[in-house]
């Protein structure tokens, strides 16, 4: 494939650039933003009267230009002044399980080469023990020093820090010379600030990036444009259904591998919030929502197998050069990327890439892995190393470790994305992929519960058997009743 042959329009790589003007669905929080803090592979903590500067955000008291926004709250900095790291211990507590294992297995590693008096007690459980284990060990107080898992692992990782279970981040932030807020994708990092502490940090995320042709986009009348906004991007797909009634908005990838009924894929596409939990508030914008519902009502009922070749193999890019689709949708495998790309040249088509739009501007990724040290663990410095290690271009630079998600820290992306070909087949023929997976104005972590609870409330409307306000109604009932709980 010669270099050039994908389009990425002047207008995209200038969104890219910018769009952090905007924000994304779930409110930010300018006060204490440790930003993209990057790991060292050596650990020397400075002074606890480290400026807390380091964090970006207020003081105790201090009024902030960003308060005056009144769609904003202004979470104030606590008062870390009296913290202290952790003292030395020689024991650390640690699990893994599944993918999990691919990025923490060599960290421990090079942790136990670091650190050889520490003794590392690594258990690598099956995913159901490992889930079991930490959703009642955790909430108990028990468990490992370092809690690795993915977003996925809890039923709402979102209501179990708002329990306090996880030790706040920031104070070991600002107290370690080595760990550089700068060095991590800022849309991604903020996302771990819960009333201005921090009880995780993300360790990688998921870009759902989409690929369509500006063939498809010429003779449907859609204009690249218009799917740079949620607004734009949900009446693109009613249009392009209007035209093709019996297609799908995205390219299916096998049996079980996407929502049929679409309510799951594009209220996490599109980053939708229903709950503010910092505020203890629903936050879903109805408008918003009924604009997503009523699509996913237009595309109800066609085949998601439609583009499965005789051998049972699900080929993306045919899907969008029969017009069985407007997208096709993919992560890091570049495998995929490179035979759809390389298969809608061969059919005649121009490849165009984008992000999909959140609901509130900007674009989102999902937080696919995170790193949270408990609050009454033992070991709480040595967990700290070992998640630093986590964050270090290591394991954040190889797509062996990081196993079918995306890197958080600046400098490991382009060594991600070298890993991939070594011939540089990814900075040759897809000039602005670099681009796309360094910039993100919000990331929020998969909650498999509230998905579930979109699903089950709208699906009857999706399929015609019952109002939308009924089921809207149900949906805010079922949210109000567990958020209180």
């Amino acid at each position: 494939m010669k270099k050039g042959n994908i389009r990425f329009p002047a207008l995209l790589l200038a969104a890219l650039l910018t769009v952090t003007a905007f924000s994304c669905t779930k409110e930010e929080t300018p006060s204490a933003d440790p930003g993209n803090g990057a790991p060292a592979m050596t650990d020397n903590p400075s002074s606890p009267d480290a400026p807390a500067e380091k964090l970006g955000g207020t003081e105790p008291g201090e009024a902030s230009e960003e308060a005056a926004e009144p769609a904003e709250t202004e979470w104030p900095l606590p008062d870390y002044s009296d913290f202290v790291m952790p003292e030395e211990t020689g024991t650390l507590i640690v699990y893994s399980s599944g993918m999990q294992t691919k990025a923490m297995a060599p960290a421990v590693e090079i942790f136990q080469k670091l650190y050889p008096e520490v003794k590392v007690e690594y258990h690598q459980l099956d995913e159901e023990e490992f889930e079991s284990q930490i959703r009642t060990e955790i909430p108990a107080g028990k468990g490992p020093d370092l809690l690795f898992a993915s977003s996925s692992n809890m039923p709402d990782i979102y209501k179990t820090i708002s329990t306090m279970v996880f030790e706040d981040l920031n104070p070991y932030i600002i107290n370690d010379d080595e760990f550089n807020p700068e060095d991590y994708i800022k849309g991604i990092i903020d996302e771990s600030l819960y009333q201005g502490r921090r009880y995780f940090l993300p360790v990688s995320h998921f870009s759902p990036i989409l690929v369509t042709t500006q063939e498809i986009l010429d003779e449907t009348g859609i204009a690249f444009e218009e799917l740079s906004t949620y607004d734009g991007f949900i009446d693109a797909l009613a249009h392009f259904h209007s035209i093709y009634p019996e297609s799908n908005f995205v390219a299916d990838r096998g049996p079980g591998d996407l929502d049929t009924s679409n309510l799951g894929d594009l209220y996490n596409f599109c980053g939708f919030f229903a709950i503010d939990y910092e505020n203890k508030i629903l936050s879903l914008d109805e408008s918003a929502f009924r604009k997503m519902t009523d699509l996913c009502k237009l595309y109800a009922g066609n085949d998601p197998n439609k583009d499965q070749n005789t051998n049972g193999e699900y080929i993306m890019y045919r899907a969008i050069l029969e017009r069985d689709c407007l997208f096709s949708q993919f992560g890091n495998n570049s495998l995929i990327l490179q035979v759809t790309l390389m298969g809608l040249e061969a059919g005649g088509e121009t490849p165009i890439m984008f992000t999909p739009p959140c609901v509130d501007g900007g674009k989102a990724t999902v937080i696919r892995t995170f790193g949270a040290i408990r609050k009454n663990a033992p070991n709480k410095l040595n967990a700290w190393r070992l998640l630093k290690i986590l964050l270090s271009d290591e394991i954040q630079g190889n797509p062996d470790t990081l196993y079918a998600v995306d890197p958080v820290r600046k400098s490991a992306v382009p060594l991600f994305l070298n890993h991939w070909n070594s011939e540089g087949w990814v900075e040759e023929n897809i000039p602005g992929l670099k681009e796309i997976l360094l910039d993100f104005d919000h990331a929020y972590l998969h909650q498999p519960l509230i998905s579930q609870y979109v699903r089950d409330s709208m699906l009857p409307y999706v399929t015609g058997t019952k109002t939308f306000e009924d089921c809207y109604k149900k949906l805010l009932n079922t949210l109000e009743l567990y958020k209180d709980e």
